[in-house]
């Protein structure tokens, strides 16, 4: 599928005798740069065509084609030029992002690869995305690929100009806030299948944490002489921690600290003492790993369900004969006022009850504030510089929000019977 590698142009060349026309050709090394050269004794189109025709293909020469598939076939995959580009252009090389885009990429392949990517029109695209049954999300994220695919084709010689599309609407419904009266109902031992996804979610809802940053809680985040949890990365899909948050990175790894209520710090403290935790050991693990996103997911809704906000799932109906096994329903029940609740809910719950005591302007230092350097991250000195910054109505508060005693004090009076709940 490749053309040739070599372009034929004219070029004016200006004399003492006066101006006349020259045929040279170009082509492009591995390295991206313009090579060019003359076409020796060539007076017409046709003679330099030829004369480029009987030209040995040069051992540095960079591919080039205009097919789809011949640009897009190594896009997203590890080790490649492509990759490799994207990490030094400061682009996400995040493991699950690129799987993603491979995906993408091999569905552009399959409907357009043995097409030169300039005879892709916006209606060929736009169609194609409005017979599959996918998101919007979904749709825009397969239009932002695409352009990337533009972006390589320079790569490989091929002037093809991008195509715009219409952007599809966003479907995505955000999480919603709990009620106090439904953080009472849920927050209660029996509801929670161990105290360690009890302990998780209270704590999220404590500090405000996703669910990716409290799956990566490690033992040494925790500072009790200031009642602080100190914010640095999260679980990503291949179990692996960051050492940034999100929206950061290596250079700028977006940390934060949180107060956290006395309560829910002490339950913490009895956890890692009774676990024998330290350091970077991970608060919550389930067979020596971080616990699965899809696990908590379940857990939180099933909790949902045993507290009564959402009602539990309905048996299937018997088979024609009457019989049949009492199998709960696969799809998930919605909250009966159509409200999304899950666990980033708790997130939202906290920010929503600390808005009713400090402004917007207050909260931001515990929602994303930007801390300094990894290597400083936990100096104390550098501790006590970031919280004098904070302001001082933080620390009430993280105590007033809500009502912890009423869900807190009875498990913790009872952390003597902690094997009620099996680690």
């Amino acid at each position: 599928m490749f053309k040739n590698p070599f372009t034929v142009y004219q070029h004016p060349k200006t004399t003492k005798s006066g101006t006349y026309y020259r045929w040279y050709y170009y082509f492009y090394d591995h390295n991206g740069k313009k090579v060019q050269k003359a076409c020796r004794k060539c007076q017409t189109r046709e003679e330099a065509d030829r004369f480029v025709s009987q030209l040995p293909i040069p051992n540095n020469l960079k591919k080039r084609s205009d097919y789809v598939r011949d640009i897009a076939k190594d896009m997203f995959l590890p080790n490649s030029d492509h990759l490799e580009r994207r990490k030094q252009l400061g682009k996400s090389t995040y493991e699950g992002t690129i799987n993603e885009s491979r995906r993408f990429i091999e569905i552009i392949i399959q409907q357009w690869g043995n097409l030169e990517l300039r005879l892709i029109r916006p209606e060929m695209v736009m169609s194609f995305l409005f017979s599959v049954k996918r998101s919007g999300k979904w749709k825009n994220k397969f239009t932002q690929v695409l352009n990337e695919v533009y972006s390589e084709a320079i790569w490989y010689g091929c002037k093809a100009k991008p195509i715009h599309t219409n952007k599809f609407r966003m479907n995505v419904k955000k999480a919603d806030a709990l009620t106090c009266t439904e953080i009472d109902r849920l927050f209660k031992p029996e509801n929670f299948p161990s105290y360690q996804f009890y302990l998780i979610f209270i704590l999220s809802l404590a500090a405000g944490l996703r669910m990716g940053e409290a799956r990566a809680i490690r033992a040494k985040q925790i500072v009790f002489e200031k009642s602080l949890i100190i914010i640095d990365g999260f679980i990503q899909v291949n179990f692996n921690r960051t050492n940034y948050n999100k929206k950061g990175n290596d250079e700028n790894p977006k940390f934060r600290i949180v107060y956290l209520n006395q309560f829910v710090l002490g339950l913490v403290k009895d956890w890692i003492t009774q676990n024998n935790l330290h350091g970077d050991d991970l608060l919550f693990t389930k067979d020596g790993k971080p616990i699965r996103q899809e696990l908590l997911d379940n857990t939180f809704y099933k909790a949902l369900q045993k507290a009564g906000i959402i009602p539990k799932a309905l048996p299937r109906p018997k088979n024609k004969r009457g019989e049949g096994r009492q199998k709960q329903i696969k799809a998930k029940i919605k909250c009966p006022d159509n409200r999304k609740l899950v666990p980033h809910s708790l997130r939202y719950t906290y920010v929503s009850m600390m808005l009713n005591h400090v402004t917007s302007a207050d909260l931001m230092p515990m929602t994303g504030h930007t801390s300094e350097t990894n290597v400083n991250y936990y100096h104390h000195k550098v501790l006590d510089m970031t919280v004098a910054s904070l302001p001082k109505n933080l620390r009430e508060a993280t105590d007033d929000m809500i009502h912890w005693e009423n869900i807190i004090t009875p498990l913790y009076h009872e952390n003597q019977q902690l094997a009620l709940f099996p680690f």
